[in-house]
């Protein structure tokens, strides 16, 4: 779990290395036929899951050895809900926009490869290999043990999970890219 905190603190610190408007990232994305693709997949850290990304779209968080707490949940139209709120859409043109506070698009262009950060005129990102592994692009950051990404086994399913990564990231890094609204008074 350290790495993946590790790999998250570098990529926020470097999406947040400066504060100006974020540019529209200039890669084009990939057109996918549906916003996403759900189905059982998991984030590991070596051989310990991080994250687990289930086919109902519910997600489950680590927060320690083999104690998990419900995420967000991920809905077939792309929307990303936190504690039934929608926060976040991913477009089937692989951009994501924010729907809470400061509501927009964020930096973000995914593909079934790699997601890109884009800020001012820096990109970061993740890329996922074919066998799985995760890594953190333009931090210059190497993770103490490897991240991968496990059941992604179509191209829908692998731009779900590094959708769903960036958004946390992002969501890491600044919270008015992803809040959530307030909750209601009791």
């Amino acid at each position: 779990m350290r790495t993946f905190q590790s790999l998250a603190i570098a990529l926020a610190l470097a999406a947040c290395g400066s504060k100006g408007e974020p540019t529209t990232p200039s890669q084009p994305a990939v057109a996918a036929s549906a916003p996403v693709e759900l189905g059982e997949m998991a984030m590991l850290e070596g051989d310990t899951p991080m994250v687990k990304i289930h086919a109902d779209g519910t997600t489950e968080m680590s927060e320690g050895p083999g104690e998990f707490r419900a995420g967000p949940t991920i809905k077939a139209d792309g929307t990303v809900e936190f504690q039934g709120q929608p926060v976040a859409r991913i477009q089937a043109d692989g951009t994501i926009v924010s729907l809470g506070a400061g509501a927009g698009p964020l930096p973000i262009v995914v593909t079934a490869d790699k997601a890109t950060i884009t800020e001012r005129d820096k990109q970061i990102g993740l890329e996922l290999s074919a066998s799985g592994e995760l890594t953190v692009v333009g931090t210059g950051m190497k993770p103490d043990k490897p991240v991968r990404i496990q059941g992604a086994d179509t191209p829908g399913k692998r731009r779900t999970v590094l959708a769903f990564a960036s958004i946390m990231f992002m969501k890491s890094s600044d919270d008015s890219h992803v809040e959530p609204p307030p909750a209601p008074p009791p």
